[in-house]
Formats: C-alpha cells, sequence, structure tokens
C-alpha cells in the first residue's frame, strides 16, 4: 500500500487542478484575464481621461493590475469556492490527507499564478499596444509586496465571502 503525498506535493498538485479548472470556466477567463486587459486598452485610447502630466496608460495601468488582483482574488476565488462548498466538493476534500491549511494554500498559490500570468498580459499590452515604459526607479520589490498584500486580502474576503453566502448569492 502506497503512502499519501507528502504535504508539499499534495498542495502544488491541487494548485495545479485549480488553474485547469479556472481555465475551463469561461466566465473566470473572462473576469480574470480578458476584462482587465480590454479596460486598459479601451481607456488608455478613447482620450476620456485627462492627461495629467503624462499619458493615460501610466495612469490606468496600476488600476488594471489591482484590478487583476481583484478578479482573480475575490471575485474567482469567492465564487469557486462558494460552489466548491455548496457541491460538496470541500467536505470531501476534508476526508482526504491534505491539511485544511494546505487546501488554503493551494487555493492561494493558484491565484499567485493566476496572478502572475495577468500582470505579464497587462505589462505586454501595456508596453506593446501602448507604449508604455516603466519609469525610472521603479521599484520590483515593492512591486512584488504590494501585489502579495493585495492578494492575501482580496482572496481572504473571497475565502470568507464563499464559506459565509450561499453559491447563488
Amino acid at each position: 500500500m502506497s503512502r499519501p503525498a507528502s504535504p508539499t506535493v499534495a498542495v502544488a498538485a491541487l494548485a495545479v487542478h485549480e488553474l485547469r479548472l479556472t481555465a475551463r470556466r469561461a466566465e473566470n477567463v473572462l473576469v480574470t484575464v480578458v476584462i482587465p486587459a480590454a479596460v486598459l486598452v479601451f481607456f488608455a485610447t478613447v482620450g476620456v481621461l485627462p492627461a495629467i502630466g503624462g499619458r493615460p496608460v501610466d495612469f490606468l495601468l496600476p488600476g488594471s493590475l489591482a484590478l487583476a488582483v481583484i478578479a482573480s482574488g475575490l471575485v474567482s476565488l469567492g465564487i469557486a469556492t462558494a460552489y466548491e462548498r455548496s457541491y460538496g466538493v470541500l467536505k470531501r476534500l476534508g476526508g482526504s490527507p491534505l491539511p485544511r491549511w494546505g487546501l488554503v494554500a493551494a487555493k492561494l498559490g493558484a491565484v499567485l499564478a493566476l496572478e502572475l500570468l495577468q500582470v505579464a498580459l497587462l505589462l505586454v499590452v501595456a508596453t506593446v499596444i501602448l507604449g508604455w515604459r516603466a519609469p525610472a526607479g521603479t521599484s520590483i520589490a515593492l512591486f512584488a509586496a504590494a501585489l502579495l498584500l493585495g492578494t492575501l486580502a482580496f482572496a481572504g474576503m473571497g475565502l470568507l465571502l464563499a464559506g459565509t453566502l450561499r453559491a447563488e448569492a
């Protein structure tokens, strides 16, 4: 008889599974990938924003990145977890050898991986289509810390909503 996988291997496998499930849901792909990029391109090109000391893309890119974090952490994770709760998936996972913290870690890992894809896509769109360049003195470490803190905050709110509201709500 085989032994259960180590918690690290189990968390990584569940995170990959979560990413596959997210990619299968068309509404998740729309909310997490398409809408932030579309908002960035649309509002940067229509000229409705006042250009106060810069181009619209300089103002819109941070907001589009924040929208991507909110979409993946709060909306996508919250809705998917609420449906998993209502379908009894979370109860079944409770009977597996994976600890509860492992389930949360896998969900957060999947959200972080999705956000890395979103950030890369938004930066490519901003650079290639809109001609954006990172300002001098941009701190990648500060950006990564802000991304991580935003992810933890909005994923926590998404899991809170998933645990308290009905999936249909």
